[in-house]
């Protein structure tokens, strides 16, 4: 394997992993920008964060 890795086609293999692993930890915290129930955005950390808090409340407090 060390081999491999030492060939052009193994420092793509490393990229393509890399690049696997960068999808794979992407999470919902990477949200940056919503819309609310009049369609304005919402870009600001804060301004999502309520908005999430908002709905959550609702949902599972009817």
């Amino acid at each position: 394997m060390y081999k491999r890795l030492d060939t052009k086609e193994g420092e793509l293999d490393i990229y393509k992993l890399a690049r696997a692993r960068e999808k794979k930890i992407r999470d919902l915290n990477q949200v940056r920008c919503i819309k609310d129930e009049d369609g304005k955005v919402l870009a600001t950390e804060n301004a999502v964060k309520n908005k999430w808090r908002g709905y959550f409340h609702n949902l599972f407090n009817e």
